[in-house]
């Protein structure tokens, strides 16, 4: 599994992956137009498979954090967070394992402001800080609901696009529904989003035909 990450204070891209019980760590280097490797950092707590993989950037550090998981806990207010600080030199294993059985099922996980993470779960998403307590973002809420189960989510500079199979449902980070596209006669899917969000979408009633391809414009990326 891997990921790539832009960090929007310098600028730099990176590209994460897992191999085994480790995390490759490469930047993306311009005279060579390819990425370089910068580190490997072991992380004995690996779960096994990799479902979640997200990374995310603190302006205060180069390197991109990784979150491997995000658990229940007993408190419907407070998540646990698998999270791996690639700036470290050493990963501590954590004090309590984490519980394949307290494992959610999360879309994305996304880094929207200095001390704010949102989650995203297949019909909504909450407002956490890093240490997995819900809180408000800064227009005083802390969920937004989706109102349809997602496939993926774009975290942009003033809100989220959530696409679904027959569409995507754009919101402000007020919550407010901003834009509603919805298909049935296609069925459509996020191909990437680094720098132009690229969607594909093929006939419901013919999914092996050509597909289409668009490009959303107005909308960009924040990392």
């Amino acid at each position: 599994m891997a990921s790539v990450v832009r960090n929007p204070s310098n600028g730099n891209k990176y590209l994460c992956a897992v191999i085994d019980k480790s995390i490759l760590v490469m930047e993306w280097f311009n005279p060579r137009s390819t990425f370089v490797e910068v580190k490997r950092v072991e992380v004995s707590s690996m779960p096994s498979p990799v479902y979640n993989f997200d990374l995310v950037c603190n302006r205060d550090q180069s390197l991109p954090t990784v979150c491997l998981g995000v658990y229940k806990t007993s408190d419907p207010n407070r998540f646990r967070l698998h999270m791996i600080d690639l700036n470290s030199e050493e990963i501590k294993a954590p004090a309590f394992p984490f519980s394949p059985e307290d494992s959610l099922p999360i879309v994305k996980v996304a880094h929207i402001d200095y001390s704010v993470l949102m989650l995203c779960f297949q019909d909504h998403a909450k407002f956490v800080d890093f240490r997995g307590n819900v809180c408000n973002n800064r227009q005083n809420i802390s969920q937004i609901p989706f109102d349809t189960h997602v496939a993926s989510v774009v975290c942009l500079r003033d809100g989220i696009l959530a696409f679904h199979p027959f569409g995507l449902r754009g919101f402000g980070f007020d919550g407010q529904l901003t834009q509603d596209i919805n298909d049935p006669q296609h069925i459509y899917q996020l191909l990437g989003s680094d720098k132009n969000i690229v969607v594909e979408s093929r006939p419901i009633d013919d999914p092996m035909s050509k597909s289409n391809l668009y490009l959303l414009f107005g909308h960009e990326n924040s990392y």
